[in-house]
Order: structure tokens, then C-alpha cells, then sequence
């Protein structure tokens, strides 16, 4: 068993808008677990971890708080490439008008 930070995953939870009895039902446990791994006082498993980050598409060192996503950051790459789509889309409509 590993001590993880928990707020991690309430946050998680709370940006995603994903119910905590939601989340207990897919990891398969009572939302008493969910509640007593979030509080502290039950540590999660290594196999729980790990369906954990699967689960909120994020890897075992973003739960431990080893990594950070900034999604500010995260937006803006998102808006580079989409202003990059926009770009190639012109283009190929400017080559097709040829």
C-alpha cells in the first residue's frame, strides 16, 4: 500500500465533474473507501493507484505530485495547433481553387 495526496484526486474529481460515488463505482469500492483513501485514513493500493491514473488519463507520478499539467499550458498548445489546422485548411482550399 502507498500514501498518495489525495487532494489530487478530489481536484481531479471536482475539474472533471465526476461524482465521488461515480468514481467508487468504477474502482469497483464503497464510496466509504472512496471517502476514507480521500480523508487519509485508508492508503490505496499499488493496483488501485495505477487503475486510478488510468482511470483520470494521467500517469502514477501526477498522483504522487512528481508531475504538474499547467492547463493553461495545455490551452495554449491546444490553440497553437488548432490555429495550425486553421492555417493548413486555407491552404489546401487556396490549392484546390487553383
Amino acid at each position: 500500500m502507498t500514501n498518495i495526496p489525495y487532494n489530487i484526486i478530489s481536484r481531479l474529481l471536482h475539474e472533471r465533474k465526476i461524482s465521488k460515488t461515480d468514481f467508487a463505482n468504477h474502482l469497483g469500492i464503497a464510496r466509504s473507501t472512496l471517502n476514507d483513501y480521500l480523508k487519509g485514513r485508508t492508503l490505496m493500493t499499488t493496483d488501485r493507484i495505477q487503475q486510478t491514473a488510468k482511470f483520470f488519463n494521467v500517469t502514477v507520478g501526477y498522483l504522487f505530485g512528481e508531475e504538474t499539467y499547467n492547463i493553461n499550458d495545455i490551452n495554449k498548445t491546444l490553440n497553437n495547433h488548432q490555429q495550425q489546422i486553421n492555417e493548413l485548411k486555407i491552404f489546401i482550399e487556396q490549392i484546390k481553387n487553383k
